[in-house]
């Protein structure tokens, strides 16, 4: 194994340092959250997903209240962005 040979720093100024990654280390584990993917629906699963019709869907689609997505001439629906569409009513 090579020695590395730091001169810059004294020895408690390495450990100090080296205490303080392990502790950034500890503090990323403890709070990752992996993203997870997104999940795509059809027009149908969305419509079924908020009990309305197909036509409902069409015309949201057309005043830009959901934001569809294409593939192969298909129209799909990020499952997130269906639930940022629904806004919370005042009253």
């Amino acid at each position: 194994m090579k020695q590395l040979q730091v001169t810059q720093f004294s020895g408690e100024e390495l450990q100090r340092r080296f205490d303080n990654l392990e502790n950034q280390l500890k503090d990323i584990q403890d709070n990752f959250e992996p993203k997870s993917p997104s999940e795509y629906l059809t027009r149908q699963q969305t419509a079924d997903l908020l009990h309305v019709d197909l036509s409902t869907i069409w015309n949201w689609c057309k005043k830009k209240k959901l934001q569809p997505l294409g593939i192969g001439g298909r129209l799909l629906f990020r499952r997130e962005d269906i639930d940022n569409a629904i806004i919370e009513l005042k009253g």
